[in-house]
């Protein structure tokens, strides 16, 4: 179980492991639980992964610098719930996009390499990233590793959901302002394996948005 602990004005990233029986594992961690600052800011754990090793991701977002502008963060754990530090020397990887960037969802692709999607640049673009299983960035997905999304023109789109295609190709789903009367919208934005948008999804451009009329 992965989420987020509050200790007084602070956030960390959180997890427990609970056996078959519902009960915290004791042979992680020590006590079955366990949280992590990735940096000198707040942090938001939003997603977990586990491997096929049994090595965890967390996934979510990190003021990690400091400075109250939150970057993407990822955290991996060896199955007895220390740091990985085979994953960029510490367990521990954030990457600045824009503005105020936040993952909420997270994929294991076949390979090992890791998809994180949420938004950025304050919620105004859905953006996906992808990583190597080392933690560092995949730059043949979209060139430098980054893919910022933007429905229609400065609407708010945020990635909630995602899925891996047994072709490779990458299915984002989640919500935007795309008509910007202030009820959001379904989404849902197709990648190529290598990033770029699908242009045989949606209208052309990889892209579509359902307006049901209130707030979704």
């Amino acid at each position: 179980i992965g989420g987020t602990k509050e200790v007084g004005t602070q956030s960390y990233f959180a997890v427990a492991r609970l056996t078959t029986a519902g009960v915290l594992d004791n042979s992680f961690s020590g006590d079955g639980a366990l949280y992590e600052g990735l940096g000198s800011g707040a942090d938001e754990g939003n997603a977990v992964l586990v491997q096929s090793d049994g090595k965890i991701i967390l996934v979510g977002s990190s003021e990690a610098a400091g400075d109250g502008l939150n970057d993407f963060a990822l955290l991996r754990l060896n199955p007895n719930g220390t740091a990985d530090t085979t994953f960029d020397g510490d367990g521990k990887v954030t990457t600045n996009i824009l503005l105020r960037d936040t993952a909420v969802t997270a994929m294991l692709q076949p390979d090992g390499k890791i998809i994180a999607a949420g938004s950025t640049a304050y919620s105004a673009d859905s953006c996906a990233v992808r990583y190597h299983p080392d933690g560092s960035l995949d730059t043949s997905f979209s060139g430098d590793g980054i893919e910022i999304t933007s429905i229609v023109g400065a609407s708010q789109d945020t990635a909630t959901g995602m899925v891996v295609q047994p072709d490779g190709k990458i299915v984002v789903v989640g919500y935007s302002n795309a008509n910007g009367n202030g009820n959001n919208d379904m989404l849902a934005v197709r990648y190529n394996a290598n990033g770029g948008l699908d242009s045989t999804f949606g209208v052309g451009n990889g892209k579509y948005s359902i307006n049901f009329g209130n707030t979704f």
